[in-house]
């Protein structure tokens, strides 16, 4: 039975420790309290990282390793980690991005004075790896920021078994039912692209070439936060100076006129 209030975080991963502990430092330092991380993983993925989550102690953070003889698409084992959730709210925490603190407060928040089921945001902040530069993204319905109720999978809606785009499959099926919230708070989620995301460099490239670019000071910072150089509280703290906000709300506002 999901528990009133409760958030669950869902990963799916079979990326390397240091990548999951990123993660994880993410879900630690969240100011909402009644949260649990739920992380799905195959017993494909590597020794170093099935060691390291068997160790994981955190008694909010349950893992499950997946041994089916058949390998599962991300759509599979996204429906899986509902499964193995308890919360009222659902969120997606994939565990190459990173998260401000304040994330799942106000992506909460947003569905608690509307009566739509779903929140996702409508801008990012990004960051290319590769090129060392990061952008504003423009404005759409981010399908990996997406926290919804429970109620919606016990409607029947869930994942496609696809490896790629079994979120925006879903999220069609939300736009058609009128049940999504956007939500304008690009600050909380920064998208990475660090070469082996599921989605290539192609795609991300589409991407690129759509958002704007940060000026040098704010992309500087951006960088030292995807390259895990900051703690995670005083990078949520510096994304909310009021250089960086201003810089924020003017990019913001050539994309709406735009």
């Amino acid at each position: 039975m999901p528990t009133k209030e409760l958030v669950s975080c869902l990963c799916i991963t079979s990326n390397s420790p240091a990548v999951i502990s990123k993660s994880i430092a993410c879900y630690r330092s969240q100011t909402y309290v009644d949260k649990e991380m739920i992380i799905v993983y195959q017993s494909s993925v590597s020794e170093d990282t099935v060691h390291f989550l068997r160790s994981i102690k955190d008694t909010d953070i349950q893992t499950y390793e997946i041994t089916s003889t058949n390998r599962l698409t991300l759509g599979e084992l996204r429906n899986i980690s509902i499964e193995k959730s308890k919360g009222e709210y659902l969120c997606i925490w994939d565990d190459d991005d990173w998260y401000h603190d304040q994330r799942i407060e106000l992506q909460v928040k947003a569905l608690q004075k509307t009566y739509k089921s779903v929140c996702l945001l409508t801008n990012l902040l990004i960051f290319d790896s590769l090129s060392g530069i990061a952008y504003y993204s423009f404005a759409r319905l981010w399908e990996g920021s997406m926290l919804f109720k429970r109620d919606i999978f016990d409607q029947g809606l869930q994942y496609y078994a696809l490896d790629k785009g079994e979120d925006t499959a879903l999220l069609a099926r939300l736009l058609s039912r009128k049940m999504i919230y956007p939500l304008v708070e690009p600050n909380i989620y920064l998208y990475i692209y660090h070469g082996k995301n599921i989605s290539g460099y192609e795609h991300f490239k589409k991407i690129m070439r759509q958002s704007q670019q940060l000026s040098e000071s704010a992309g500087k910072l951006i960088k030292e936060i995807a390259e895990n150089r900051l703690s995670n509280r005083e990078a949520s703290d510096l994304l909310l100076r009021p250089a960086f906000l201003s810089e924020i709300d003017y990019l913001h506002s050539k994309d709406v006129v735009s």
